[in-house]
């Protein structure tokens, strides 16, 4: 996330990068990466699994609309690939959509605790007088079911 000067406007990414700890050296992969990856997002949480980096949640915020995102990602670090973990079937709990929340992976599952949202729609019309959500639900996903 990098913000304006005057913290207005808000700039969200999606690009990819590796740092080498060997050679100290920071590496751009976006172009090299296979599968969809996540939207532009700020505030979303990874963790590591296995040959995997886990991604969670995040929000994106500019001056057209606020929305915050409960999807779960996986990057392959073997292959490079993008593969979103299969979408809530219909009346399935779910997590609501959030950022800066505690993300934790403990064998093949990945937790999911608390965090913060605001109401989602333009940014000028969020509601609640822009005034956000805390969250202190803990979630737990079987990682096994993304394969």
């Amino acid at each position: 996330e990098f913000t304006s000067a005057i913290e207005n406007n808000f700039n969200h990414f999606n690009d990819m990068w590796r740092f080498d700890v060997k050679n100290l050296q920071w590496s751009n992969l976006t172009s090299a990466c296979k599968g969809k990856p996540p939207s532009n997002r700020s505030g979303h949480r990874a963790a590591a699994w296995r040959n995997s980096m886990v991604v969670f949640g995040g929000f994106l915020e500019n001056n057209k609309e606020v929305k915050y995102f409960n999807d779960i990602f996986l990057f392959d670090t073997d292959t490079a690939s993008w593969t979103r973990f299969p979408e809530p079937k219909s009346g399935q709990a779910w997590p609501a959509p959030r950022s800066a929340c505690g993300l934790a992976v403990v064998d093949d599952a990945v937790l999911v605790f608390g965090g913060y949202s605001k109401p989602s729609g333009k940014a000028s019309m969020s509601g609640n007088g822009g005034r956000g959500q805390v969250h202190w639900d803990l979630w737990r996903f079987d990682l096994r079911a993304s394969s």
